[in-house]
C-alpha cells in the first residue's frame, strides 16, 4: 500500500471555538484571549487529529473530506477487487494503470464498482485493464472523508478528538501517577471502537 495525500482537508474536524469553549478559554477577539494560550490550543488540537485521521492515524480514516492517491502492485484478475487504504471512501476520481513505457494511462473509471465490507472499501471491476510490468502498476485517486464539515463526522468521533485535545492541552508532560506511566483515558478508546478497523 502506497499511499499520498493529494489534497487535504479544508477544515479542522472540531471548531477550535468549540474546542476553547471546552476547556474555558476565551475565543480570539475576545477580553483576555491570549495568542500564546491559541497556540497551544492549537497545537493540541493538531495532535489529537493526526492521531485519528488519514493514513498515520489509530482509525484508518479520513475525517473531514481529502484526496488520495494509492498505488498497488499488482492489477487484479477480472471480477477481482483492490481495497483501499482509507475510508469511508465518498467517491473515485481517477483509475490509472502503466504502460510499456511506465507512464499511467487513465482508464475509464465507470467500469468500476466500489464495494463496502465491515466498514472497508473495494474497487472491483469485471474487466480490469492489462498493464506492463513495473513495480506498482496500479494507480486510484479517490475522496475520501466523512463529510466536507466538522458536523458530518460521528459524535463519537467529534467528542473523542475533544476530549484527546483536552487532554493534550492540560498534560504537557509526560503522564505520570504514582511513578508509573499512564494511558490516555479509557473513555476516548470506547467512543473510538467502533470505527477502528479490525486489524488496528
Amino acid at each position: 500500500m502506497n499511499l499520498t495525500l493529494i489534497t487535504a482537508p479544508a477544515t479542522w474536524p472540531i471548531d477550535l471555538d468549540r474546542l476553547r469553549d471546552h476547556l474555558g478559554e476565551p475565543r480570539e477577539g475576545v477580553d483576555g484571549f491570549e495568542q500564546e494560550v491559541d497556540d497551544l490550543v492549537q497545537e493540541a488540537l493538531a495532535t489529537a487529529v493526526g492521531m485519528l485521521d488519514g493514513d498515520q492515524g489509530e482509525l484508518g480514516k479520513a475525517l473531514i473530506a481529502q484526496v488520495w492517491q494509492e498505488e498497488f502492485e499488482r492489477v487484479p484478475a477480472n471480477g477481482g477487487a483492490v481495497q483501499l487504504g482509507i475510508g469511508p471512501v465518498r467517491g473515485i476520481n481517477k483509475v490509472e494503470v502503466r504502460d510499456v513505457a511506465g507512464a499511467w494511462q487513465e482508464v475509464d473509471v465507470l467500469g468500476f464498482e466500489l464495494l463496502r465490507s465491515d466498514g472497508q472499501y473495494s474497487l472491483a471491476s469485471d474487466a480490469w485493464p492489462a498493464s506492463a510490468s513495473y513495480r506498482t502498476r496500479l494507480r486510484v485517486t479517490y475522496e475520501a472523508g466523512f463529510g466536507a464539515s466538522a458536523a458530518e463526522i460521528p459524535p463519537a468521533i467529534r467528542r473523542a478528538l475533544l476530549l484527546l485535545a483536552a487532554h493534550f492541552y492540560d498534560i504537557r508532560d509526560p503522564v505520570v501517577l504514582e511513578g508509573k506511566p499512564t494511558e490516555v483515558p479509557i473513555s476516548i478508546e470506547r467512543l473510538l471502537a467502533p470505527y477502528k478497523p479490525v486489524w488496528v
